[in-house]
Formats: C-alpha cells, structure tokens, sequence
C-alpha cells in the first residue's frame, strides 16, 4: 500500500470511489482544489481509500470530509492508517460527521475515530429518513437492492485542539 497526497490526475479515480461509495456527489464540493486535499492509499495503480481535510465554517474548524473505502479493501486497517496520519497536519480542533446505519449502536468509524483522540459530540445530529445517498453501488442499509430509501444517522465527532506544541 503506498500512500500520498492527491493530485488533479487523481480526479478520476476520485471520481470512481465516492460514486461507488456515497453515488454521485455532484456539485458537493468533493472535487474542488484537489492538489494536497486528499490522502490516498494506493493499491498499486488503484485508489483503494481516502480521506479529507478541509476547514469547515460551520464548525469553525477542520473536518474530515469525503472519507471512502472500496469495500474490497475494508477492515485491513487502511483507514485507520489513513486518519492516524491525516490527524498529524494539524493540532487543530477536527471534526467529522460520522455515518451510522439505522438499528446500530456505532458509527462506521467509530472505533477509528476513539483510538485517535475524537469524542462524540453530537449525536443523532442529523437523521436522513430518504433518498439520500441511496444510489450507491455498495449500501449496508439497504434491505432490498432494487430500493433507493436509506434511513441512517449523523453523529458528529470532534478531537480536541492539543495544547502541546512540537519541538
């Protein structure tokens, strides 16, 4: 696994994996200012995760954003390679909006999100009972393939600004 910073050559596999993980985003701002936003984790020549950070006016801070795995690549500690790492940029407070299907007791990043410093905030900050982000290759949620209705949660997750400085 090689891992770096995204380039605007990467759009199209940018592309690829937030449609297959989220449908298509459209104008969400996903592809703006590409050049650094992004770490990646590259599987060979293929994008096999990623992950943001952008500062966030609503939260008046950084968030993580656009945080994606192939599900091909999950649970071999990609991601949590990815965040530990993303984490380092800044000792800044940082923020995520952590995804929870309906009927579970943790968000998908949950356990990441602990072992790295974050606390839950908010929880049930938003709750989608539509079709949002139900045109997804790959849906947990979805009971029936054939249905676009989704029903999920947003918790929002924070870690702290550190008060050490770096020598």
């Amino acid at each position: 696994m090689f891992i770096r910073l995204s380039t605007e050559n990467d759009r199209p596999q940018i592309k690829r994996l937030l449609d297959c993980c989220f449908g298509p985003v459209g104008d969400q701002g996903a592809y703006d200012n590409l050049t650094g936003r992004y770490l990646l984790a590259f599987d060979g020549d293929t994008l096999a995760a990623m992950t943001g950070l952008q500062y966030n006016e609503e939260y008046k801070g950084f968030e993580l954003d656009w945080t994606a795995t192939y599900p091909t690549y999950q649970n071999f500690g990609i991601m949590r390679e990815l965040i530990s790492r993303i984490c380092t940029i800044t000792d800044e407070w940082i923020y995520c909006s952590a995804w929870r299907i309906d009927g579970k007791e943790k968000a998908n990043l949950q356990d990441i999100l602990e072992e790295t410093g974050f606390k839950e905030l908010v929880r049930d900050r938003i709750t989608l009972d539509s079709r949002y982000n139900c045109y997804k290759v790959y849906c947990p949620v979805k009971k029936n393939p054939t249905s676009n209705f989704c029903k999920g949660h947003e918790d929002l997750w924070a870690r702290p600004e550190r008060s050490w400085k770096k020598e």
